[in-house]
């Protein structure tokens, strides 16, 4: 079990180790809807295929469901140490070759938030679901080790450098915009966009045949990934520590004349203001879009949230060819429940029923010369929120 705060990289370490072992790894997403007929089948088909198991926001389950995953999670523990060739729990349905060498070789990974399951009661009372695991707390992140093994398989020679770089900029950034409303903690998932952009900007400029500097593109990845998400103040704390860090090293511009030209094309046929502030920020969300199929655009009301993801995909059209699409999807989140808007299990007939999102999502992944952009328009809400963490 894997316990540590968000991002800190509990579910990239059960992905490594799975990678290192030559082990398929399927990641559940736990939640409070989640039913014991659900995790029945889960606890019967790991042990049968011997992959790995991977069960994330574990404390999210509640407390019926915690207590009978317990009880199952030691009866396949007992069976395995036997040598016996049953399931030993549910209708005992018989798991072939459940004692070959290759099947018993299973992992069970268990990740939680440490804050959460300290902060639940029946978490402590259930010490026979807690004595079956031993727990590994995840307080920091090897910000140098990690990133400088990545720079290395990306092929940069000034690897060491821009890891004690990147790591001396997180820490300075994290001290000056503790207070900021809009700054998370850098975490794993930023540190590997960086990391991404940067390997991507070095290989075109090697196909290029042109000599761009390292540090150069390290500077635009890092600007690239964490500008959008800072308001006005904090980029320009953010700004002045990446030029202390990075003394006389400049960003290399990204092409975007294509794009840009684009976007101001639709804004004249729109009849919209060529706003300056506006315009990057929609170049901004290009960028991560293109990085990301996961992008959060938060603001206040009439602020031009849904225009600007509007005007890009318009935008977007016009840029490809006559046998692409790009199809924009809307629903309300807060219009329906958690169960129709992501689906639901029917245990008395063993059936799964697509939700909202969930059939826009398959639909989508059926199309593939369709680009769809699934848009939640309205609050964040942790009850539909967390949800997306493991997909996303």
């Amino acid at each position: 079990a894997f316990a540590g705060s968000a991002d800190i990289g509990k579910s990239t370490a059960v992905k490594a180790i799975g990678k290192l072992l030559g082990r398929f790894v399927m990641i559940f997403n736990c939640h409070q809807h989640l039913e014991l007929a659900y995790l029945d089948k889960c606890f019967k088909g790991l042990p049968a295929s011997g992959c790995f198991g991977c069960f994330d926001e574990f404390d999210r389950l509640t407390y019926p469901v915690l207590s009978a995953c317990a009880q199952q999670l030691s009866k396949v523990m007992s069976a395995i140490r036997d040598r016996r060739n049953s399931s030993a729990f549910g209708d005992l349905q018989k798991l072939p070759t459940l004692t070959s060498s290759q099947d018993i070789r299973l992992g069970i990974f268990i990740l939680f938030s440490k804050d959460c399951s300290d902060q639940r009661q029946d978490m402590k009372n259930l010490e026979n679901l807690r004595s079956l695991y031993r727990t590994f707390v995840l307080t920091t992140f090897e910000t140098e080790l990690v990133v400088g093994v990545k720079l290395a398989a990306a092929g940069f020679k000034q690897y060491v450098k821009i890891a004690q770089k990147l790591k001396m900029l997180y820490s300075f950034t994290w001290v000056q915009l503790a207070g900021s409303k809009r700054m998370s903690a850098f975490g794993v998932r930023t540190l590997m966009s960086v990391i991404a952009i940067a390997s991507q900007l070095r290989l075109d400029s090697e196909h290029k045949e042109e000599q761009v500097d390292e540090m150069s593109c390290i500077v635009n990845a890092v600007q690239t990934v964490n500008i959008p998400r800072m308001t006005a103040n904090d980029k320009v704390i953010f700004m002045a520590l990446v030029g202390d860090v990075f003394i006389g090293v400049e960003a290399i511009a990204a092409p975007m004349q294509k794009v840009t030209e684009a976007i101001m094309g639709q804004m004249r046929k729109e009849k919209m203001d060529k706003h300056a502030t506006w315009v990057e920020k929609v170049l901004q969300m290009y960028a991560i879009a293109e990085l990301n199929h996961g992008v959060m655009v938060l603001g206040g009301s009439m602020l031009g949230k849904s225009s600007m993801i509007s005007t890009l995909q318009q935008a977007m059209q016009n840029l490809a060819s006559a046998s692409h699409k790009y199809s924009l999807q809307k629903l309300n989140p807060k219009s329906q429940s958690v169960q129709h808007m992501f689906g639901w299990l029917e245990s008395s007939v063993d059936m799964w029923y697509d939700g909202t999102f969930s059939f826009l999502w398959r639909r989508a992944r059926s199309q593939p010369d369709i680009s769809t952009w699934i848009v939640l328009d309205g609050p964040i809400d942790p009850l539909w929120a967390e949800n997306l963490n493991t997909v996303l």
